[in-house]
């Protein structure tokens, strides 16, 4: 899912997952990290992206497949 929160530009990356939605630390703006959705406005989304863990390895979809995730 995308890192920055539409809010405020939060950085969501450094929220707590409550409930199963990640929560912006700076204004609790909630996420759904599967769908994108903010649990207060169902038109409001994020980016989310496809991901797998492969051998270890994070692999995030991306525009054309999959591809190693930075830093792994």
């Amino acid at each position: 899912m995308d890192n920055v929160c539409p809010h405020r530009g939060g950085p969501l990356g450094q929220g707590m997952i409550e409930g199963g939605k990640v929560v912006c630390p700076w204004h609790g703006w909630e996420w759904d990290p599967q769908t994108g959705q903010a649990a207060h406005n169902p038109n409001a989304r994020i980016a989310v992206y496809p991901m797998k863990i492969e051998n270890g390895d994070v692999m995030v979809e991306v525009a054309q497949g999959f591809t190693d995730a930075p830093g792994t």
